[in-house]
């Protein structure tokens, strides 16, 4: 598992643009992945997000596979608005990487203020993104 050291980033909100961007920590969980594409995940979630941090847990005992992905950087403004908005970018791209579902879990952490945002995504919101 991912071992959290918030020391070794220090970040402060920059002026990007004229806009001013926040600071973020991102947190994700990808369970029940295609074990055979774990770098073609990672991969589509580093275009969305900066990942720092890679872990895996193979399938045991009745637990699935499980990818974990953390990283920091800027909220892009110039084209996410909103973490919420981050979140579901991740999650899609996750998904489109793993040509299905699984079950992710982003956590979001604005590294200016607290508290945390976690989002879960369910086969319904997969759904809705096949449909698009």
């Amino acid at each position: 598992m991912i071992r959290r050291n918030y020391l070794t980033k220090t970040i402060k909100k920059k002026n990007i643009g004229g806009m001013m961007s926040i600071p973020y920590e991102v947190y994700v969980e990808a369970r029940s992945i295609d074990a055979s594409k774990i770098e073609a995940i990672t991969d589509a979630a580093s275009k969305v997000w900066s990942v720092d941090e890679t872990g895996f847990l193979p399938s045991r005992r009745g637990v699935p596979n499980c990818l974990y992905l953390e990283g920091a950087d800027y909220l892009p403004f110039d084209e996410i608005e909103t973490e919420d908005e981050l979140a579901q970018h991740i999650c899609e791209a996750i998904w489109e990487a793993n040509e299905g579902f699984c079950k992710v879990t982003v956590t979001c952490t604005d590294l200016s203020t607290n508290p945390t945002e976690t989002y879960s995504f369910t086969k319904d919101d997969f759904a809705n993104y096949r449909r698009q």
